[in-house]
């Protein structure tokens, strides 16, 4: 049997968190008690591929802890050209012993799931997870949040809630949130007769206009650093990924993108404060 070496506990865990799975996501990639690459040194109690552009890897232990063998997972799997999730199965028991929740915290912030079995088998999943690709930390952005305004703050966190579930939307809710501060420095411009109104019709060509205006010569990084970052992030192609490695390159950018609208909204920030233009933003 494929968990005969494991000790009766994560045995126990790994068979009913196995048959929970295979119920819930089918079979289809399954794979027990085998290596993913030889690329990842991490053997999980089994993986499967629930559909043809992710691929789910559940380790099974009989306590909660961010284990030395996922930190290697964790390592491994980032550099791995397929969008992987990584789960952690254990007792409830165990998950409902960690009062403070600091080890649950520590496997949570890793970017690792958690599955719980009861003693009658009963299987949940207590914390979902995205492709590690994809994740980013709660700490990661409450570091670059420092400096923005409560308003922007808001924002920007709504847009983080977002894209933990769905990376493109929450990219482009991101996106909102920079156009939205332009458009907040445009109008504020207008009113002190730096600019002539009416606005241009797109964010980029009002960036453009931005970028002509003597009063904010200093700022032209800022203005630049958003141009980029509109051209690049805001709109992107709707179809869905065709491959697991045109996904991960995708779960990738999108990641890229939203830490980088973080820094845009941040540089914007700062322009805002520099030229005494007051934060508003008219969205949702």
């Amino acid at each position: 049997m494929p968990f005969d070496k494991y000790s009766p506990t994560r045995k126990y865990v790994a068979e009913h968190c196995l048959n929970y799975c295979k119920r819930i996501l089918g079979r289809n990639g399954l794979i027990v008690g085998q290596e993913i690459s030889g690329t990842i040194n991490w053997v999980p109690a089994f993986y499967l591929k629930p559909s043809p552009i992710r691929m789910i890897a559940v380790h099974a232990s009989a306590r909660v802890d961010l284990l030395q063998a996922l930190k290697i997972a964790i390592f491994d799997v980032l550099r791995h050209p397929i969008p992987i999730s990584i789960y952690l199965a254990i007792p409830l028991e165990s998950y409902q012993s960690d009062n403070r929740q600091e080890k649950t915290f520590r496997v949570l912030n890793a970017g690792i799931g958690i599955i719980t079995v009861t003693d009658n088998g009963t299987t949940v999943i207590q914390n979902e997870c995205n492709p590690l690709i994809q994740f980013i930390s709660q700490q990661e952005i409450d570091s670059k949040l420092k400096g923005l305004t409560p308003l922007i703050k808001r924002h920007m966190q709504s847009a983080y809630s977002t894209y933990k579930h769905n990376s493109d939307q929450g990219l482009q809710q991101a996106c909102q949130v920079v156009e939205g501060l332009i458009s907040c420095i445009a109008e504020s411009c207008i009113r002190k007769s730096w600019l002539p109104d009416p606005l241009p019709a797109t964010t980029f060509n009002i960036i453009t206009e931005l970028l002509t205006v003597s009063q904010l010569a200093d700022q032209r990084s800022a203005l630049g650093c958003a141009s980029h970052f509109m051209s690049s992030y805001r709109n992107p192609s709707s179809h869905a990924p065709r491959s697991a490695k045109k996904a991960y390159e995708r779960l990738n950018k999108c990641r890229a993108g939203f830490l980088l609208s973080l820094e845009v909204a941040c540089n914007l920030r700062n322009l805002m404060q520099i030229k005494n233009i007051k934060t508003s933003l008219n969205i949702p």
